[in-house]
């Protein structure tokens, strides 16, 4: 593995490297770096069914990482993906899960938003048809103790179009 830099000292390859898992599967693990010198890497491996799993790990100038994970089946669709924001104190931030169908469409997807603690203070969550078009979303806000105080559904034709919504307000006793 080899890094090459410009006359500003800014990494400017990438490097590659392969290592293998206790099963004899590869692992790639690729460096490569953004326009402002920012390491992003990329792992490739398998798990323990033979499903490649992706991950791909980069961070920003505040310190703050992304983290991308995706999983695919033995035709190469994806089974499910998410995305982790942390801060540089490693504190979560933002969260996205989204799984999929057979087909690599997805049906579900979630969001959750925390605080500088960890608690959530929101989560959104939508569902989606064989076509990828959404058919629910479902919103909820949270207290500072992590607590539901208000939650909002709202359900779509098959054009996508917002057909019933209700919304849910919580006391303090839930």
């Amino acid at each position: 593995a080899e890094t090459k830099y410009d006359q500003y000292g800014q990494p400017i390859k990438a490097t590659t490297e392969t290592k293998y898992d206790q099963y004899g599967n590869p692992i790639k693990v690729e460096t490569r770096y953004d326009q402002q010198g920012h390491p992003i890497t990329t792992e490739t491996k398998h798990d323990h069914l033979g499903q490649q799993v992706k991950t791909e790990t980069k961070q920003d100038q505040s310190g703050n990482t992304i983290k991308t994970e995706t999983t695919y089946d033995t035709k190469g669709q994806p089974l499910k993906s998410s995305e982790t924001k942390t801060d540089s104190r490693g504190q979560t931030m933002i969260k996205e899960e989204t799984t999929y169908d057979n087909h690599g469409q997805p049906i579900k997807s979630e969001e959750t938003k925390y605080d500088q603690y960890g608690t959530p203070i929101k989560t959104d969550e939508i569902k989606y048809d064989q076509y990828g078009t959404p058919i629910k979303t479902e919103k909820t806000t949270y207290d500072k103790y992590g607590q539901p105080i208000k939650s909002t559904d709202t359900k779509y034709d098959s054009s996508g179009r917002p057909i019933k919504g209700s919304e849910v307000k919580y006391d303090q006793y839930g």
